[in-house]
């Protein structure tokens, strides 16, 4: 086994999750999509941000099914 590779089997992630609370403890799967997270909005901000842009595209999507 390589020199990490204890932080990929499932036995010590779900510890460094679940029973130490330690987040640097183990290794958290995610995809690429991980890297395109840039900021974290208050629900406040990303709620206004989808209204707001439904609202433009909900009409024009609506208009072309007229």
């Amino acid at each position: 086994m390589t020199a990490h590779g204890h932080h990929y089997r499932g036995r010590r992630r779900l510890s460094a999750r679940d029973e130490d609370r330690d987040l640097d403890a183990g290794a958290w799967p995610c995809g690429m999509v991980a890297g395109l997270i840039h900021a974290i909005p208050a629900l406040k901000q990303l709620i206004d941000r989808l209204v707001t842009k439904a609202r433009q595209i909900v009409p024009q999507r609506l208009a072309a099914l007229a």
